[in-house]
């Protein structure tokens, strides 16, 4: 039985293929299985995977392309190692991404999944800055995805004693929905290193589904917060959705000053941690002003006024003439 087994589902992903597997294969830690998870490929991704010999590879091929989701699920059944990473077919580990992950597992028994910083490169270029603490990370969960899913290893033993699984109606969410879903069994810990080297381009699937993304939101925001609240309306996801993404849409915002007072009280509730939960909550408050701002003067001095922000940043941005001419 292998310390750990590597997810790496592919579909077409001939171009890039080879260096992913590569990374895996030249880590530092060997004792790993690679499930390569083939979803149906119609270009040369199977040539590119039978051109390595490594007894630790093990393909296996979909009959048709099943999508990603029952792939990963797929995935998680046929692992046997004792931690699960996740990788995907066009990005590149740092050589001890392995050896540095199961040391922090094997040191941190609470902790489920470990994920890191990474550096996005191709038509992007940047080092990401993720919360790294489990406290921070089970308030960010609820705004957005606070950890890169091709940079996790996760516990093995808690994902299949609880039955977890990716679940099939967070479409292009279904990591964010996992995460969720295992913080009710231990801690998610990001470490401040960048593991990964994550490949940006016009093939994301985040950007090409950038059109229906805030109906996808809406959809992660009505299960996430069903967590702090009996009843969940749609006004309520869609004050939600305006706070996480700061995007107004001209919604009441005596409304959504309510509903941000009633959620502030039910994440320290939930969490325990007054101090950061008003720190994150504010830092997405000014991020909302901004959006209500260029939307109307009027309005931006009303928000600053019920949302009692007297932040000096906030006031320049008021009176200088790039705010003034758009909001003619």
């Amino acid at each position: 039985m292998p310390k750990v087994s590597v997810l790496l589902p592919v579909y077409n992903g001939e171009k890039y293929l080879a260096k992913a597997i590569s990374s895996i294969l030249d880590q530092s830690f060997k004792d790993f299985e690679l499930l390569i998870l083939n979803d149906g490929s119609t270009d040369g991704s199977v040539k590119v995977i039978e051109s390595f010999s490594d007894s630790r590879i093990r393909l296996y091929n979909n009959p048709t392309n099943l999508k990603l989701i029952a792939t990963l699920n797929m995935g998680l059944e046929l692992a046997t190692g004792e931690y699960i990473a996740r990788m995907d077919a066009d990005d590149i580990n740092e050589i001890t991404r392995f050896e540095k992950q199961v040391l922090f597992l094997d040191q941190n028994k609470d902790c489920v999944v470990v994920g890191s910083n990474y550096t996005a490169f191709g038509e992007e270029s940047f080092v990401s800055n993720l919360n790294l603490e489990d406290k921070k990370i089970r308030i960010a969960i609820y705004f957005e995805n606070p950890v890169a899913h091709p940079s996790v290893m996760m516990r093995a033993s808690v994902i299949k004693s609880n039955n977890l699984v990716y679940r099939n109606e967070l479409l292009h969410m279904e990591d964010w929905g996992l995460w969720k879903d295992l913080l009710k069994h231990g801690q998610i810990i990001n470490l401040a290193e960048s593991l990964i080297s994550y490949r940006i381009t016009g093939q994301n699937i985040s950007i090409i589904n950038r059109e229906t993304i805030g109906q996808r939101y809406k959809l992660f925001f009505k299960i996430a917060i069903a967590d702090l609240f009996d009843e969940v309306s749609s006004e309520m996801v869609d004050y939600h959705y305006q706070i996480a993404s700061g995007i107004y849409t001209d919604s009441s915002l005596k409304s959504i000053k309510k509903y941000s007072k009633e959620l502030r009280k039910k994440l320290i509730s939930n969490s325990k941690q007054k101090v950061e939960v008003d720190a994150y909550l504010n830092r997405k408050l000014k991020k909302l002003f901004f959006s209500v701002a260029d939307n109307s003067m009027s309005k931006g001095l009303f928000y600053l006024l019920k949302f009692r922000f007297f932040d000096i940043t906030l006031y320049r941005y008021l009176f200088t003439p790039k705010f003034k001419k758009r909001s003619k």
